[in-house]
């Protein structure tokens, strides 16, 4: 199997610094513009099959990339970007109503109220990889915290540095 992951071109919520998790968003024009230089770079590789988040950015950027492949396009709900619950929408610690978010968010089983917390977000993303087939070069079409547990996962990095890998 070989694999490509990609994050999903910029949206309003990347541009405003707002918090995504699971809320839908769309692609600004440079998100467009960057799903269409992913295509371009990818036009020449071989790809059979292309999986994506239910999220709407995600689906936009493959279906983009889409038009000039003509991949099969699988979405599932084991690829959307971590549930942030009653965060969502939110502009960094400012707005959260626990001192420094970030640093609380260190903690592997701290969940958000209506969310989900990165031990949970973990085994989604394990449930994903065994759901691939092993003789097929996908594109997975994510977001930074999905793509970044792909490869603690994938990696076998200890899931307390699993914020530190650069995707």
């Amino acid at each position: 199997m070989k694999l490509i992951i990609t994050r999903h071109g910029e949206t309003d919520y990347n541009v405003k610094g707002l918090l995504q998790g699971q809320k839908q968003s769309k692609l600004t024009e440079n998100g467009i513009k960057q799903a269409k230089a992913l295509a371009e770079r990818l036009k020449d590789e071989k790809i059979d099959v292309i999986y994506t988040s239910m999220m709407n950015r995600s689906i936009d950027t493959a279906n983009i990339v889409n038009e000039y492949h003509k991949f099969k396009i699988i979405k599932t709900e084991l690829l959307n970007e971590r549930a942030y619950g009653d965060f969502e929408g939110k502009y960094g610690d400012k707005d959260y109503d626990i001192p420094n978010f970030k640093e609380r968010d260190k903690k592997l089983r701290f969940t958000p109220k209506n969310g989900e917390s990165v031990v949970k977000l973990k085994k989604r993303v394990k449930k994903f990889l065994k759901i691939l087939p092993k003789d097929k070069t996908i594109l997975i079409v994510g977001h930074s915290g999905t793509n970044k547990m792909i490869l603690t996962v994938l990696l076998k990095t200890p899931l307390k540095e699993w914020t530190k890998l650069k995707q």
